[in-house]
């Protein structure tokens, strides 16, 4: 949700999710994955044990963290200026 003119009086409360789903920073980060996945969710608050917030992942947290272990695969891609075109096949291969 975007703020509009006239928003920046409202309480915060009206912008967030209620009892939004959590994690521990100590589970998995595939339990993100899915909580983005299945939820639809972009960011997902980390709590402590006594429920307090202690941080927020984030997609791109996640993604950052994966491309990690595969620099070359992610830092040798060509630039394309072609990679708008669409997905062509079920499987997602690229349209010829």
């Amino acid at each position: 949700m975007k703020l509009g003119q006239g928003d920046e009086e409202r309480p915060v409360r009206d912008f967030m999710t209620p009892d939004p789903e959590v994690l521990s920073p100590d589970d998995p980060i595939v339990y993100a994955l899915k909580q983005d996945d299945v939820g639809g969710f972009r960011h997902v608050p980390l709590v402590g044990e006594a429920g307090q917030p202690v941080g927020v992942v984030s997609v791109k947290d996640i993604v950052d963290y994966i491309a990690d272990f595969f620099p070359n695969d992610v830092l040798t891609v060509p630039p394309d200026p072609g990679a708008r075109r669409a997905l062509a096949r079920r499987d997602g291969g690229w349209a010829a």
